[in-house]
């Protein structure tokens, strides 16, 4: 599964009095309702409650934010874009709103935008550490990978105390294949925040990848101790007894993971991988007929599902997965051709 890069939604709820006693008691009704559903996580309730508010003080730019925030958490990005840009016209060196502005038009397919809604928020606060872990996202969403390192190594000089920093840097630095270099802002990333459990997950692929497996599991537990129903720290588990051929001790794992993720054929082909060596052929077919379910043209599960098939000497069966493996991966479909098609043995 992929990890998602999450943008940083800064926010701001700013009451501004009115000199109009009983206007004033209005329009800060209205926000304050809006500011208490929005921290409630009632997105839409606030929208409206910052829409009404702003029908009665269009010139509070405050107003126009809190209501761009609110349609930003509800992931209408065009309607946020509008409300960001009306809140900066009222109040040009509105930092915040030029930041947020970036993040709306970057989830609104609008790059180039962002970034020049991020370069107006930079000459506004040239040390803002968040503003360049911002465009470090932007350019990661475009895999401009060498750009996005330069955005967060800036962020970290700026704020070295900011985690995501240090996670997407990570990120971006296995991208690029530099694997052994991404470890310690993954370390560092745990350090600023233990809650971060995608980072926890990447220390234990990197120590499995190294045949760490002691260090490894010591990273999985801790994903797995703030959230047990990460499959993808399942799956992590899984294959740190896997690669250590503890079979039998793998399965719960990839069992849970597939559990968790009913849309994920790969811990199913890898749970089809462990009953297959434990030579629990029945089992092994059913795992990876489930993840061809999800993922028909899975190269693994076609080969080995194919072999078993070649076994069982249902030739029928195992030339359907060769058909479907020729189309993928021509190589493993040769491979299965060879125990289908055996060449005869010179007499």
């Amino acid at each position: 599964m992929k990890t998602l890069i999450k943008k940083t939604t800064s926010l701001i709820f700013t009451v501004v009095f009115i000199s109009a006693v009983i206007y004033a008691q209005d329009w800060n009704t209205l926000f304050e309702q809006g500011r208490q559903a929005f921290d409630s996580g009632r997105f839409s309730e606030a929208a409206e409650l910052f829409k009404r508010a702003n029908a009665l003080r269009p010139e509070v730019p405050e107003g126009h934010f809190n209501l761009g925030v609110s349609y930003y958490q509800l992931k209408q990005y065009g309607a946020a874009v509008v409300e960001f840009r009306e809140a900066v016209r009222l109040k040009p060196d509105y930092q915040k709103a030029w930041v947020q502005l970036g993040n709306a038009l970057d989830l609104n397919n609008d790059y180039l935008g962002a970034l020049s809604a991020y370069e107006t928020a930079k000459r506004l606060d040239p040390n803002d550490g968040i503003v360049y872990y911002e465009i470090g996202v932007a350019h990661a969403g475009q895999k401009k990978w060498a750009e996005a390192e330069a955005a967060y190594r800036k962020s970290i000089t700026l704020k070295p105390d900011y985690p995501s920093s240090h996670y997407n840097l990570g990120l971006t630095l296995e991208s690029l294949n530099r694997r052994d270099e991404a470890i310690p802002y993954f370390r560092t990333a745990v350090k600023l925040n233990p809650d971060l459990i995608y980072a926890h997950r990447r220390i234990g692929d990197f120590h499995v990848r190294n045949a760490q497996f002691a260090e490894a599991k010591a990273a999985y537990d801790e994903c797995l101790k703030r959230n047990p129903g990460d499959s993808d720290c399942q799956l992590g588990m899984g294959n740190v007894y896997y690669e250590q051929k503890l079979y039998a001790q793998a399965l719960p794992y990839y069992a849970e993971a597939a559990r968790l993720d009913p849309k994920w054929a790969l811990p199913r082909v890898y749970q089809g991988d462990t009953y297959r060596l434990l030579k629990n052929y029945p089992e092994a077919k059913s795992w990876y007929l489930q993840a061809l379910k999800i993922e028909p043209k899975d190269e693994d599960a076609n080969y080995w599902l194919g072999l078993l098939y070649v076994v069982e000497g249902d030739l029928v069966s195992a030339r359907k997965h060769y058909n479907v493996l020729k189309t993928v991966n021509p190589e493993m479909a040769a491979k299965l051709l060879g125990f289908i098609e055996p060449e005869p043995n010179p007499q």
